[in-house]
């Protein structure tokens, strides 16, 4: 931790923003490769000038938005910052410490890290720290059907009448949280068990962020068999959080315009697509598991985003 603290005090030099490859390392144990995005080496982040280092750290396991081992989707997205705003968000993940960690920085010990990366907004409702503002990003909560069952869904409140399943390891804020437990939802530890119980009728919905929940179709080979409500159940805004001299720096105030700008949002969402159509070209063919013997694999209708 404190050579990261070391480093932002350190760094000399002009640094250009290059374009943030998306790298395929090893394979999956389905057999395909796997998407990764690799921040700037340090000789790259130590030639930038004038530039404010964020080091934003995340939790563990929950791609694409953060992943100790396949990086985040954000260092693409956010690689105009330097050269926008004077801002360059370093996101790396530290699950084996990561509540220690935001502990010491909810208390003000900010000598490093200086930011917490996707936070949700009632987390830590007194902590001395401060929120950028607008959120850098809208965490989609859907509900999932399986494609050849249908249930009869008008608002939130039904969900009660039918037997639903969420994932554990799906980071959701507190207030979903709480409301998906006020409905009766069962948890299972995986995506795959979820899937399972929603394609054998043990589940008749599942409820889950829609990036991850739709990456992990894939690489079960069973996108074709679900299909996801047309709008969120629950929106869950992400943020970046940062300690209290950080936040008055006037480099965050521009950062800060530029998550509202259209160039911003144009770059993000394009971020998305170009993951998801990755994820489509790498696991074609991947042979679906056999309790889905049972289903038409006729596509769904296509609604990703």
């Amino acid at each position: 931790m404190k050579f990261f603290a070391v480093l932002i005090f350190s760094i000399i030099g002009v640094w250009t923003a290059n374009a943030t490859d998306i790298k395929m390392f090893g394979q999956d144990k389905y057999g395909y490769s796997q998407p990764k995005y690799e921040e700037p080496s340090w000789e790259e982040i130590k030639k930038m000038q004038g530039v404010k280092i964020l080091e934003a750290i995340a939790v563990d396991k929950h791609f694409p938005f953060s992943s100790s081992e396949q990086g985040s989707i954000f260092t693409k997205i956010f690689e105009q910052t330097a050269e926008k705003a004077q801002v360059y968000i370093l996101t790396y993940c530290d699950d084996n410490h990561y509540t220690d960690v935001v502990t010491e920085f909810e208390r003000g010990h900010t000598e490093s890290p200086n930011a917490l990366f996707g936070v949700y907004y009632e987390e830590v409702p007194y902590s001395q720290n401060q929120f950028i503002y607008p959120a850098f990003f809208t965490n989609d909560v859907h509900v999932i059907f399986a494609k050849e069952r249908k249930l009869d869904i008008k608002e939130k409140s039904n969900l009660k009448d039918y037997r639903g399943v969420h994932v554990t390891t799906d980071t959701i804020s507190k207030t979903v949280k709480k409301e998906i437990n006020s409905l009766g939802v069962k948890e299972v530890e995986s995506f795959p068990q979820a899937f399972e119980e929603l394609l054998t009728g043990k589940a008749d919905y599942m409820v889950a962020s829609y990036y991850p929940s739709l990456i992990e179709l894939y690489k079960l080979g069973i996108r074709n068999y679900v299909a996801y409500s047309k709008t969120p159940i629950w929106k869950m805004p992400m943020f970046i959080k940062v300690d209290a001299k950080t936040r008055q720096d006037p480099r965050i105030k521009e950062f800060e315009k530029y998550l509202k700008s259209r160039s911003y949002k144009e770059k993000r969402e394009k971020a998305f697509a170009e993951l998801l159509e990755i994820y489509k070209r790498n696991t074609e063919g991947v042979v679906p598991p056999t309790y889905t013997n049972s289903f038409s694999q006729d596509k769904a209708e296509d609604t990703d985003k």
